[in-house]
């Protein structure tokens, strides 16, 4: 069987081609395009596959198979030869986060001890897993000799070694190989050697920039979500436009958005107390209203939160052998019925759950949930059943 020829490995950087059809199967409305020879690089290595078009149609998958790389299409090309295009400008991008990944994961072993354990490629930068915990200042100074290296433009090198003379190097790698094995090697002098099927940037310049997003606790190590180059850049433009759309709202440049926003959660956190105090006062003047001893007591308000219900409830439940609160929020009418009496708590939320169409349950002296029947069944109820005090 004739196998593809991986133009791709021989320059990263070639998008356009003309290859011979070797062979072509039908699956599932879907053409599987065997090629001679081919730019597309196919998914592994932790690198997505290449997209782009073959006779101007796209190509939405790429994969290979017993040495051939077949090009996934919705129609079937004509003709025995095709052209074929590459989507450079995605594949860039991926060729700047693979090499970005592998200054990252070399630094972080060489100066901290820590492995790359884990590493995927998405279609914006990319996650790698370490195996030990770094903290803010470790991936801080991680960050910065990464781009250090980044900026001293040397020369991506590729290479390679059978399995059998791999213990005279020392280089990066996940699994173990045959003897006969041919391992491809990448290299990023000084920092990085791995071993590698997937493609690069020819210099370290070409990676631009190398940011950490964000980090999570992962296992017992760290998980990085990375950006780099156009990905990095793409990134930083959202985020300035954010920064200067809240910088417009609160009337604040840049530097000055934090302490703004720390202002305005202050001024917010004066004013629910200030209106829970407001609220308390009113819940006290309602509750005056209610007989002493009274059977029972309700009260419908508006948009009430689960917190105020609590309160109010149990201050009525002080007068009142069974007090019930109403609150509508939006198109749910929530119900919260509190009583110092369980036994009558029990009876009379069981008279309220089988009167009306009821979602939600007792516990801790109170019942409550939301009520799916109209306002006026619910009122209907209460002064039928009980009648008004």
């Amino acid at each position: 069987m004739k196998k593809t020829y991986k133009l791709y490995y021989d320059d990263p950087y070639m998008t356009d081609f003309t290859a011979q059809i070797l062979h072509i199967d039908e699956e599932n409305e879907q053409f599987h395009v065997a090629l001679k020879q081919s730019c597309f690089y196919p998914s592994g290595g932790g690198q997505p596959c290449d997209t782009g078009t073959i006779n101007g149609i796209f190509v939405h998958d790429c994969y290979e198979k017993d040495g051939r790389i077949y090009h996934v299409l919705a129609e079937k090309p004509e003709g025995d030869f095709v052209e074929g295009r590459v989507d450079f400008a995605r594949r860039y991008a991926l060729l700047q986060n693979h090499t970005g990944e592998h200054i990252l994961s070399g630094l972080a072993k060489s100066h901290f001890g820590a492995n790359n354990v884990g590493f995927h490629m998405s279609e914006q930068g990319f996650t790698m897993d370490l195996d030990k915990p770094l903290d803010r200042e470790d991936l801080g100074r991680l960050e910065s000799l990464a781009n250090q290296a980044v900026q001293q433009g040397l020369r991506v090198e590729i290479s390679s070694i059978l399995g059998k003379d791999v213990a005279n190097v020392d280089f990066r790698s996940k699994r173990d190989f045959a003897d006969d094995e041919e391992i491809r090697l990448v290299s990023v002098p000084g920092y990085d050697l791995c071993a590698c099927a997937a493609l690069h940037v020819q210099n370290s310049l070409a990676v631009g920039l190398i940011k950490i997003v964000s980090q999570q606790k992962y296992k017992k190590g760290v998980r990085l979500t990375v950006f780099c180059g156009m990905d990095a850049y793409k990134d930083y433009s959202q985020k300035n436009d954010i920064c200067k759309e809240l910088g417009t709202m609160l009337s604040a440049d840049t530097v000055s958005i934090i302490c703004a926003l720390n202002g305005l959660v202050q001024r917010k956190a004066d004013l629910q107390k200030h209106n829970a105090a407001l609220q308390g006062k009113i819940f006290e003047l309602q509750t005056d209203k209610v007989p002493t001893n009274a059977d029972l007591a309700y009260f419908f308000e508006a948009e009430l939160d689960a917190q105020d219900m609590r309160r109010f409830a149990k201050l009525v439940a002080e007068r009142a052998k069974i007090a019930v609160i109403l609150s509508r929020q939006d198109a749910l009418c929530k119900y919260l019925i509190c009583s110092l009496d369980e036994e009558a708590l029990n009876d009379f939320a069981n008279r309220f759950n089988s009167a009306l169409q009821v979602k939600g349950g007792i516990s801790g002296g109170m019942a409550n949930g939301v009520i799916m029947a109209s306002d006026d069944a619910v009122l209907a109820f209460l002064e039928n059943e009980y009648g008004k005090d």
